[in-house]
């Protein structure tokens, strides 16, 4: 075999490893990509499921509150965070709960003698949660 024939060969592997090469790059990135989005949507998929478990659990809460008659009292931010941190979850923080209530997210259990709307109820009740823990 000459030596032009040899380099020739060489060169051909050469390249035949680059494309290669390219190739298991291309198909590494597009992994990388997709389990990148995988993360990313269960990561959205538990904060969801987290919020409705808070959510939930504010609405117990709040009803029982309503029905132990002392929801009323609780009229400050110090005062409901208080509430909040030590009947339900002490990792809350005033930004989050008031994330809930100023999207109108949190349900509120109907009061029977209220001749509003439930929708307009639960706009109201947000609100106002949403006002007593404003951020400053």
């Amino acid at each position: 075999m000459s030596k032009s024939q040899a380099q020739t060969m060489d060169n051909n592997t050469h390249q035949h490893l680059n494309d290669e090469r390219e190739k298991y790059n291309a198909k590494l990135q597009n992994w990388g990509e997709e389990l990148a989005r995988k993360v990313a949507e269960k990561r959205k998929k538990m904060a969801l499921e987290e919020e409705k478990k808070t959510c939930l659990q504010l609405q117990n809460m709040f009803h029982m509150a309503l029905l132990m008659g002392f929801l009323h009292n609780f009229n400050t931010k110090d005062k409901m965070m208080d509430y909040l941190n030590t009947r339900g979850n002490p990792d809350w923080d005033d930004t989050y709960i008031w994330c809930l209530a100023n999207s109108n997210k949190i349900d509120w259990v109907h009061g029977y003698g209220d001749p509003r709307p439930y929708e307009e109820y639960k706009k109201a009740m947000n609100n106002r949660l949403a006002k007593i823990l404003r951020p400053e």
